[in-house]
């Protein structure tokens, strides 16, 4: 009979335990997938002192001079790192070209490589939650057209690849946390440019 008890006891006690969990925060895996364009940002939205965006300071770092703001305007936004219909707004991205991972010269006539570290931001917004994302990555050269006669490739954009986070910055509502992977492609041609982001949120 003890024992018939001590069971009944015990799923008591995990039915108990879900329906707390069930009650609060959850984790699930989330996407944002963007579409757009990238053009050189307006002066009003870069620090002069070193070329990076000024939205927040996590665009607003430079490892030296000369880096440069971009501001990518969204054309189709989907995904549900919100819930509902989502907004994209003040995506804002700093390339810093003082951190090249490449630092062999180039051998012969081949392409020139070079890789630029870029932080990020955007706001992330539906009817109903709210989000500022902050990204962290690298833009590399992408070159196609290697041949005999043209050695050197031609440079047709950029491979972008990097990792996310929630910021603190502006509090996500309903609060939230949460970080991921993003990878992209930008288009030299037409400034086109394609980011996927996935990873895990809790809320």
């Amino acid at each position: 009979m003890g024992r018939y008890v001590g069971v009944i006891f015990s799923v008591l006690l995990i039915s108990s335990g879900i329906g707390l969990a069930a009650g609060g925060p959850s984790t699930s895996t989330r996407t944002l997938n963007i579409k757009g364009t990238a053009q050189p940002a307006s002066n009003s939205d870069v620090d002069p002192s070193n070329g990076a965006c000024n939205f927040s300071s996590w665009v607003d770092q430079c490892a030296g001079t000369g880096c440069s703001c971009f501001q990518i305007n969204p054309s189709t936004v989907s995904g549900n790192l919100d819930k509902g219909k989502q907004t994209v707004t003040s995506l804002f991205v700093t390339l810093d070209p003082n951190i090249d991972p490449v630092t062999e010269p180039t051998v012969g006539s081949g392409p020139n490589g070079r890789c630029d570290v870029l932080t990020g931001v955007l706001v992330d917004t539906s009817q109903s939650e709210t989000k500022t994302i902050n990204l962290i990555g690298i833009g590399c050269k992408k070159v196609a057209g290697i041949s005999k006669k043209n050695p050197g490739g031609n440079n047709v954009g950029d491979v972008l690849t990097g990792g996310w986070g929630i910021s603190d910055t502006e509090a996500p509502t309903p609060p939230a946390s949460g970080w991921g992977t993003w990878t992209g492609s930008l288009s030299k041609s037409t400034s086109e440019i394609s980011l996927k982001f996935t990873g895990l949120v809790t809320e």
